[in-house]
């Protein structure tokens, strides 16, 4: 049997606001700033580093 249930609370994390290069386009780069990205996640496997690096490849 499904019952409802009640809502989960969203997630909580620390953000980090890193710097971007001149070749990161500019809305881009502007969230960044503003809204920033996860510091980390559980453990390890991810962590940001200190300026954005443009990736080479289609867009």
């Amino acid at each position: 049997m499904i019952r409802d249930l009640p809502p989960l609370p969203s997630p909580r994390y620390a953000v980090v606001h890193i710097g971007c290069s001149s070749e990161v386009p500019a809305e881009i780069a502007a969230d960044l700033r503003q809204i920033g990205v996860p510091a980390g996640l559980i453990g390890y496997e991810y962590q940001p580093l200190t300026e954005t690096v443009l990736l080479g490849g289609d867009r």
